[in-house]
């Protein structure tokens, strides 16, 4: 029974020299709504319009681009904080000397496991994405996770992924991008893919490497490379300095229990050092796993084991450390099949 926009994301349509323009918006109607006061509505403000086919069609909802000329539009500020912004060629600048400021778009979902990924490059400061399901919190990430993206890490347009599935229920997440104080960033290529397979009850994500890209895996450092090749991840330290990826926030280990660390890797040059980190620590939280070395050629299995403490309250993380041998100025590596698995 109003006529205000059920998904709070009017889009507005300017002038375009007399040109037609196709435009095109998804939406899910609400499982509770009255389908027979269902409307559509267009205002127009001091002007003319010319409007032809006009459809509503149902359509699967597989692959959303952010950052098209039409969802572009639909990024909304946010925050109390000052910022300036500017997008030129399919790349969005943002810049805030204050700080809690940021976007956010709200996208059309259904049930089911999605990849939101996209292109980054954190000139200076931190920014912090966010996903927001309004049945769980308006303001605050659905899942709790919290991973700043800084601008030591995110150097050159480092791709971000994320793997989330979508509540019952839901069937709009907010996409939410806050920077903090002093901060530059340019974003680009922002995509969010329905998956065919539901989301595995892994501890690793993308440990086998079969995703698209390599964003589930954050940078220490910038790397000279970083790819996935050959359905690997293969990556090189910048000369002079090592080179690593991670992956936190395990929440779903159990305590005082034990498990199993493996992957496989051809180590060409330096070495591979594995560090299970607790609690938001950079260092092993047994400190006990050494270095591997590998001859260059061949790939090997490496195995390690670790129990959990009690306190089930706080997060793993996983790093994947190569570090340069002494006397050479790169370490190098491929990766692939990152397991870990409680042991029975």
């Amino acid at each position: 029974s109003s006529n205000y926009d059920f998904e709070s994301t009017p889009r507005y349509i300017y002038p375009n020299e007399n040109q037609w323009d196709f435009i095109t918006r998804d939406f899910t109607v609400p499982g509770d709504a009255n389908v027979d006061d269902f409307r559509l509505v267009m205002s127009l403000r001091n002007g003319v319009v010319d409007l032809d086919e006009i459809t509503i069609e149902e359509i699967a909802v597989e692959d959303v681009n952010l950052m098209s000329p039409l969802n572009t539009a639909a990024w909304r500020d946010y925050g109390r904080g000052e910022m300036t912004s500017d997008f030129n060629d399919g790349v969005l600048s943002l810049s805030s000397e204050t700080g809690r400021a940021g976007i956010n778009q709200v996208v059309v979902v259904e049930p089911g496991t999605y990849a939101l990924s996209y292109d980054i490059t954190v000139e200076t400061g931190k920014m912090i994405p966010y996903l927001i399901d309004r049945h769980v919190s308006r303001h605050g990430d659905f899942e709790n996770l919290i991973n700043p993206l800084y601008a030591y890490s995110h150097q050159d347009f480092t791709r971000v992924s994320r793997v989330f599935t979508v509540p019952e229920g839901t069937n709009a997440m907010t996409v939410r991008l806050i920077l903090g104080a002093n901060t530059e960033i340019m974003l680009k290529d922002v995509k969010l893919v329905k998956l065919d397979a539901p989301l595995a009850d892994e501890v690793v994500r993308d440990g086998d490497m079969s995703f698209v890209d390599t964003g589930l895996w954050t940078n220490i450092r910038t790397p000279e490379i970083k790819e996935k090749f050959e359905g690997t991840l293969h990556m090189r330290s910048q000369p002079g300095f090592d080179f690593g990826i991670f992956q936190k926030d395990f929440t779903n280990l159990e305590a005082n229990t034990t498990y199993e660390l493996s992957f496989d890797a051809r180590i060409v040059d330096g070495s591979l050092k594995p560090i299970i980190g607790f609690n938001k620590a950079n260092a092993d939280f047994e400190r006990g796993r050494r270095k591997v070395y590998g001859d260059g050629e061949n790939w090997q299995t490496y195995t390690y084991t670790f129990t959990t403490v009690e306190d089930a309250s706080k997060a793993y993380s996983l790093v994947l450390l190569a570090q340069r041998a002494a006397g050479e100025n790169q370490a190098e590596a491929y990766i692939d099949n990152v397991v870990i698995n409680e042991i029975q």
